[in-house]
This record gives structure tokens, sequence and C-alpha cells, in this order.
């Protein structure tokens, strides 16, 4: 009976061991999952932000393109311009 006994404590010293175990795993398990979680939004974010980086600075060349434009415009009507001028004149 007494041995019985023993027998029964060391298995539910062995099984709570191996309960603490494989909480720890889950633990660990869980930390490496959120913190995956967590590299992922970063990276989405990261994404995000490069995208908007992207869009201003399109905005921006393209807005260039238009002012180079209408620079070139103005540049290449000069002519006409003073000549119509010196016509009206």
């Amino acid at each position: 009976m007494l041995t019985m006994m023993m027998m029964m404590a060391m298995m539910m010293m062995m099984m709570m061991k191996m309960m603490m175990t494989m909480m720890m795993m889950m633990r660990v398990v869980m930390m490496m999952m959120m913190m995956m979680m967590m590299m992922m939004m970063m990276m989405i974010l990261m994404m995000m932000m490069m995208m908007m980086l992207m869009m201003m600075m399109m905005m921006m060349m393209m807005m260039m393109m238009m002012m180079m434009m209408m620079m070139i415009k103005i540049t290449t009507n000069i002519p006409k311009t003073s000549r119509s001028l010196v016509n009206t004149f």
C-alpha cells in the first residue's frame, strides 16, 4: 500500500514537472508569436510609411516636371510674345 502511494506521488510529481515544462514551452511559444506579430505589424507600418514617402516623392517629381514643362513653354514662347508686343506697339 505504502509503495503504491509512493508510486502515485512520484507519478504526480513527474506530471507536474511535465506540465511545468509544457507551460514554459507554451509561454516561450506565445512570446515568440507575440514578437512575430509585433514584427509583422512593424513591417506593415514601415511598408505603409515607405509607400507614403514614395507617393510624396512621386508627387514632388510630378510637380517638378510640370514646373519644368511650364518653364520650357514660357521660354519657347518668349520670342512670340515679344514679337506680338512689338506689333502692338
